[in-house]
């Protein structure tokens, strides 16, 4: 956002100034009032376009964009992989940021005597999700009931 916008307001604003000045050139040389007033209502058209525009791109901004299908994958592969984990139940993951994920998982882990702890297989996954993608700044892991 930090780019496209402000190139998108300048693009409107320059534009608008050549069809304002399209609008009363032309409605003075042709003698014709309507085209300033015609002029007049295209760049209120372009500007209304261009803010249609910026809320549809920054609208994930604001709401929370949805992690994309590949890092799902990644964390899903991740957690699969790990000998201490069961299943992963449920991954929710957001863009809190343009470099900033949020990640929420509810973990099954395998029961058993011997194991090593929950909180050392968490902290382990966490370190393997951050290698995949730095971006992942913060994971909250919820345990799930595990087999018995």
């Amino acid at each position: 956002p930090r780019v496209f916008v402000p190139i998108a307001e300048d693009a409107a604003a320059l534009l608008g100034v050549v069809v304002a000045f399209l609008g009363v050139f032309l409605s003075r040389a042709l003698q014709m009032p309507v085209l300033d007033a015609a002029s007049s209502i295209v760049i209120g058209l372009i500007l209304a376009s261009v803010a249609l525009f910026l809320a549809y791109e920054t609208r994930g901004l604001l709401v929370g964009e949805t992690i994309d299908d590949i890092l799902e994958a990644k964390v899903r592969r991740v957690c699969r992989e790990d000998p201490a984990v069961q299943g992963l139940e449920r991954l929710l993951g957001v863009h809190l940021g343009p470099d900033d994920i949020l990640l929420t998982m509810d973990v099954r882990f395998r029961s058993g005597a011997g194991r090593e702890p929950v909180s050392r297989v968490v902290d382990r996954i966490e370190r393997r999700i951050r290698a995949e993608d730095p971006r992942v700044r913060r994971i909250f892991v919820e345990p799930e009931g595990s087999d018995g």
